[in-house]
């Protein structure tokens, strides 16, 4: 009778360290395979009917605003790395949202067009039509393209419709998560050099003018909707490994909130059309790449974390909230401080908190009549 009471006990034990445990490993599984998914998923690779249409000047479009004390060098390397690619009838138009930034891209020697401050989206649609009959490049003011980026446009584009670079960062606090993006990219699973996805940069993007759709409103996420534009019509969207566009990190409050802009924008891009996504390689490679991490992945974390919570000892109560806490105090108010092991941990456990602000915000803003805007700081 006293063993059958000792074996009711010991039960009773286990059971709740068991579920536990169960909750804990199928958190961070559903956390790892939006990690290890990306690396093994194979791509396909296919040509482009209209590869001939490529002997035709170069177009660099940049929409600028408030970018004065840099849209000078970058015009220059520009112009530089054209020359240097024999791309003689190849111009740089810069659509510029105020008086500073268009006296000093063409001061530089970039073609110049004075808009008014209407949103991106118009901006972008302003440069394009400019120019008509190119190739257009889009990149932004404070990007850096890798050298032979011209040569290897016109190479890309045999091969789809719409083409993006990948994007390295220069310093910061999130180095761990760009060599897994580069790891994510340069998966030697696929030998292409050009994988089929969404996950464009808008740093480095490249098409015929001809082949794109003006916006018709503004987006969180511009690159995304531009890819998905040239997706649903049937068009081939290819990231190429080779083409590299470098950008100073940005840190602190200001890199959390692009962070959280980010992931809201590809929740209002996505969510809505999800078939569209799941029905073409490209939007099925974008969301194993991205859409899950956003999604299940996160899930998964914040499920091993509420295994944490729910143990029996006092001190998870107060110890795992606290750590989440104090990630995010680093990552925003001390990035980089305390060694690389601390900045990658508050920075990974970050990331995860991001997507629970953006759909906070998100769910606030359903009956927002308009994109919000943000602040805009000069550089």
């Amino acid at each position: 009778m006293r063993s059958s009471h000792k074996g009711l006990a010991l039960e009773r034990q286990l059971r709740p360290f068991s579920a536990r445990r169960l909750t804990f490993f199928t958190g961070v599984s559903l956390f790892g395979v939006g990690v290890v998914a990306p690396i093994l998923m194979r791509t396909t690779h296919r040509t482009v009917e209209e590869a001939a249409q490529l002997d035709r000047p170069i177009s660099v479009v940049i929409t600028a605003y408030r970018e004065a004390g840099i849209i000078g060098d970058t015009v220059a390397r520009l112009c530089e790395q054209l020359k240097n690619a024999a791309e003689v009838d190849a111009r740089i138009i810069v659509v510029a949202s105020d008086h500073e930034t268009a006296d000093a891209a063409e001061a530089a020697g970039a073609t110049t067009l004075r808009v008014p401050r209407e949103g991106k989206a118009r901006a972008l649609n302003r440069g394009v039509e400019a120019a008509t009959g190119k190739l257009v490049v889009l990149t932004d003011a404070n990007a850096s393209l890798g050298d032979g980026w011209p040569a290897r446009v016109r190479e890309g584009l045999k091969h789809a419709h719409l083409i993006s670079g990948v994007k390295h960062e220069t310093g910061g606090a999130e180095q761990a998560f760009w060599q897994l993006e580069r790891l994510i990219k340069s998966s030697k699973v696929s030998s292409a050099s050009r994988v089929e996805s969404l996950s464009v940069v808008g740093e480095l993007l490249a098409f015929r003018s001809e082949d794109f759709a003006p916006f018709e409103r503004d987006h969180l996420s511009d690159d995304l909707a531009l890819a998905a534009s040239f997706d649903r019509r049937g068009k081939r969207v290819l990231i190429d490994r080779a083409l590299v566009a470098l950008e100073p990190a940005t840190t602190g409050v200001a890199q959390w909130e692009r962070r959280i802009r980010i992931a809201e924008g590809q929740y209002r891009e996505v969510l809505p059309r999800l078939r569209d996504y799941v029905a073409t390689p490209a939007g099925r490679t974008y969301l194993v790449h991205k859409m899950y991490r956003l999604t299940v992945g996160v899930f998964g974390f914040w499920l091993a974390i509420l295994s944490l919570l729910v143990a029996r000892s006092p001190w998870s109560m107060v110890v795992v909230p606290l750590l989440v806490g104090g990630s995010v105090a680093h990552y925003t108010r001390a990035p980089g401080r305390g060694g690389q092991l601390l900045t990658t941990l508050s920075t990974a456990v970050s990331l995860q908190v991001v997507p629970i602000v953006s759909l906070s915000r998100l769910f606030r803003s359903r009956n927002r009549a308009k994109e919000p805007g943000w602040k805009k700081v000069a550089r």
